[in-house]
Parts: C-alpha cells; structure tokens; sequence
C-alpha cells in the first residue's frame, strides 16, 4: 500500500510539472503572438496631414499577422479604409489595385510590414459640411481626476480642442448659492465644469449637436446634470437635462457648452412645486388637480425621471407610469426590484382595469413613497377563481416582500373611490369554497 501511495505521489508530481510547463509555454506563446506597430493614415481628400497612431498586429498562425482596423485614429473617426496589396479577412489570396474596407475589418500585413512594424492606409474620414465648413466627427478626451475622463463626440473642426476655464470665486459663490436656494439646501456640487472648444487658438461657436460622457463616476446613478444659464447677470439651473446612464458613464446631448454641474440631490426631500420649477417635473402635469390626469388604460414605455436610489428615487407622475411598474414587476425585471419609488402627483386611474403591482411569484420588492398622494378610481375586477387550494391576489399592489429581499415599505399613501369586485364561477368538488378579500380599514397605508 506505501508502495502504491508513493507511485502515485510521484504521478501527480509529474503531471503538476508538466501542466506548469505548458502554462508557461502558454504564456510564452502569447506573449508572440501580439505586437504592436505604428499605423500610418493619409487623408484621402489630401486635406490634412498624416496620423500616426498604435495598433495591435495578431498572429493569425500560418496566415500571418493581421491587424483589426480601428474606427478612431487620433480623435478622428474613419469612415472607410482604401487598401491595396494585402490579404483580406482569413484568406492568403493577393487582391490587385485597391479595395474599400470598414473600420472592425481584418486585413493580413505585408512581410514588409511586419519587418519595418509599421502599416500605411489611406482613409475616407467621416465629415460633413455646415455653413460651408467641413467638419470632422471626432472624439474629444480631458482626464478629469482619477480614472475619469470628460469626453466630447461630435463634428468638430479638425483642430478642435478642449480648453477647460477657470471659475473664479466670486462667481463660484454666486453659483453655489444658487443651486443651494433653487434645490431647497438639498443639492451638492460632485464636478462643475465650465468649458469651451477652441479651434485656430479661437474659441468656436458650435454648428452641431454635441454627445458628453463622464466616465467612471462611482455615483453615477445617483447624479443629475443641471446647466448654469447666465443672463443678464442673472443665473438661472437648468437640471431637465435628459441623461443616459451606461455602467458608471453619464451621457448627455447639447447644442452649446456652458457651464454645467453634477449634482447629487436628495429628490425625496424636494416638493413637487421645486421639482418643476428646476425642470425635473414637465410643466404641463396638473400638480393642483386632486384627481390628477384620467388614466386612459395603457402602460408608459419607461418612468421618465429618477434613477431608482433613495436620493434620486423613480418619481410616478401619472397611471401610465404606475402601470408600466407593475408590468416590469411582474415580469420579474431585475432593474425594477429594490428601487426606490416615489409618487409626484395625484393619480387617477380612471375605473380601467387594473392589473396589480406583484405576483405571488414576482412580488413587489422595494420602496413605495406615496408623498401624501391620493390613487383614486382603482378598479379591479375578479372574474375566475384561481382553483381549488390556491390563492390569488389583488389590489394596488397584488403581492410584496420575498425572502430574498431587502425590506419593503410601502408608506404615504391614500386611495379613494376604489373597488375590487368578485363574481364567482364554477364548480367547488370540496362543497365548502372560501373567499377572501383584504379590505383597506384606513384611508392611509
């Protein structure tokens, strides 16, 4: 038996020794098998000088080394590639003249290439013309601190730059105490940018849209952009600002760069009046309607404002919102569970039929701030019973909490002038069937 143990001893030693060779042969391998070489674009117009840019060359085996073709060189986006004289895609065939590649195509380098690492293309960039000026899409890039970058997309002149301006204090103080008044002392500065694009060393007036991304913000579901508007010496904030929030990215659109803050605000401690006074709120809502706009029965494709954190909760301005929450609840939506929800105006849900936030299989999960708002004319009706030994619910919400969950509140809120109806059908093999139907005791839940 010792004996045996030792052979296998030596057996599982061999096999480490040999696995740990491979990885390092492996790794060896790898290293080969990229290197990096100069790109070389010239301007198919012969407009702008040469770029020199660095790409990654991948050792595609007995095919040779490949290189993928980039969309940005230098800031500039590539709409098309002119090639000549290479192999194409995985195949080792030789094209005569030239052929039109895009920008994530594979082309197989030359031995020349290879040798001198360096590949040269001609490109078509992406342009347009706007009053008689052409213009180059490019992407813009200023480190803002950390792993964050401020980035500018859009078309631009081909010299743009970033050119970051100074705040004074004075006009700092202005601009804080005017967020701190307009936002009820509920709003905190997280960046505040004021910038311009400079081309020819001018500053430039903006032909076009403009997309802006700040990366890597930690709290970027959290934040809100708000535009500082000076006029006439007066300054105004401008936060109906609609953003997109991708991973920790917050992405936005504007014609004109003026200055703009991200802010952290606490929603929930902002009354409705303040939140449309800032813009957050769509003027056309009718705040002092007690039974808010008639509910026509259909569902919103999204909840326009809020991001579903307890200071930037989803705000619920009317029934279409309130029932797309219960479609996305009840088809279990990961992105609509343990968020924060806050209602902004009375809802009427006008006596159409009401399918209930949660399932006994998706319940509702998370945080239902009502404000002190009335749902009124909730209809549900209940026209078959669920079977013998099952249970069914209804209401608002048909279903909430989950062993899984984070605690779930539902609190201020009122409902008027609703109704669950119930018309029992079928046959009961048992003889004895129960019916039970919570009822609402108080008017506030």
């Amino acid at each position: 038996m010792k004996k045996l143990g030792s052979k296998r001893t030596i057996i599982l030693i061999l096999l480490a020794i040999v696995i740990i060779v491979e990885a390092i042969a492996f790794g060896l391998s790898s290293a080969k098998n990229v290197k990096e070489i100069s790109l070389k674009v010239t301007d198919s117009q012969e407009l702008l000088a040469f770029e020199l840019d660095t790409i990654k060359a991948i050792d595609g085996g007995s095919s040779g080394y490949y290189v993928i073709l980039p969309e940005i060189v230098n800031g500039k986006y590539i709409k098309k590639y002119i090639v000549g004289e290479h192999s194409i895609y995985e195949e080792e065939e030789e094209e005569n003249g030239t052929v039109e590649k895009l920008p994530g195509n594979k082309i197989y380098l030359t031995q020349t290439e290879l040798t001198n690492e360096v590949v040269e293309l001609t490109v078509v960039y992406d342009t347009t013309e706007i009053n008689n000026q052409l213009l180059y899409k490019q992407c813009l890039t200023m480190g803002i601190g950390g792993d964050s970058d401020l980035i500018i997309k859009g078309y631009l002149p081909p010299d743009a730059e970033i050119n970051p301006l100074v705040i004074d204090g004075t006009r700092m103080g202005i601009i804080i105490q005017e967020i701190s008044e307009q936002f009820d002392q509920s709003a905190v500065i997280y960046e505040l940018f004021d910038l311009e694009i400079i081309s020819d060393e001018q500053p430039y007036t903006l032909q076009s849209m403009l997309e802006i991304s700040i990366t890597n913000i930690a709290q970027a579901n959290e934040i809100i952009v708000a535009f500082i508007i000076e006029e006439n010496n007066e300054i105004t904030i401008d936060a109906e600002i609609p953003t997109v929030i991708q991973n920790q990215d917050i992405i936005f659109e504007t014609e004109e760069l003026n200055t703009f803050a991200l802010l952290t605000v606490d929603m929930g401690a902002l009354s409705v009046p303040v939140l449309q006074s800032l813009g957050i709120m769509p003027l056309g809502i009718a705040i002092n309607d007690p039974g808010g706009i008639p509910w026509d029965g259909t569902p919103a494709t999204s909840i326009k404002y809020g991001a579903g954190t307890s200071t930037f909760p989803y705000l619920i301005r009317n029934g279409n919102e309130l029932a797309f929450l219960a479609q996305r609840i009840n088809a279990n939506d990961a992105n609509y569970q343990d968020k924060y929800y806050q209602l902004a105006n009375d809802i009427n849900l006008n006596n159409m039929a009401w399918t209930p936030i949660g399932t006994f299989a998706t319940p509702f999960r998370g945080f239902f701030d009502g404000a002190g708002y009335t749902i009124s004319n909730l209809r549900v009706n209940i026209t078959a019973y669920p079977g013998n030994n099952a249970n069914a619910a209804f209401g608002l919400f048909g279903s909430i909490g989950g062993v899984d969950s984070i605690r779930t509140t539902i609190k201020n809120l009122e409902i008027n002038s609703s109704s669950i109806a119930i018309t029992p059908t079928g046959n009961f093999s048992t003889g004895t069937a129960t019916w039970s139907i919570g009822s609402i005791t108080r008017s506030n839940v």
